[in-house]
């Protein structure tokens, strides 16, 4: 947990932005519960495995942000 608190710390804000639907903020956050549940019952193995799955969801979430914005300056270019 502490490799995720750092890298919320560095990049939080950028892939909480790409959250940008109501059902990728219900999986933000069901994530994250899943995550304390597991640091809670004091199970390593299932807290690093949903930490592993939240920052893959994320940083798919915001690689399909920057296609999306590549793509917008693409066709205004031409």
């Amino acid at each position: 947990t502490r490799e995720v608190i750092g890298l919320q710390s560095e990049v939080g804000p950028l892939l909480w932005r790409a959250a940008t639907t109501d059902a990728a903020r219900a999986e933000v956050l069901a994530r994250a519960s899943s995550i304390l549940d597991a640091v809670c019952a004091c199970d390593a193995g299932a807290a690093r495995s949903e930490a592993t799955a939240h920052v893959y969801a994320a940083l798919a979430r915001a690689s399909a942000v920057q296609l999306t914005v590549l793509a917008e300056e693409e066709d205004a270019w031409w």
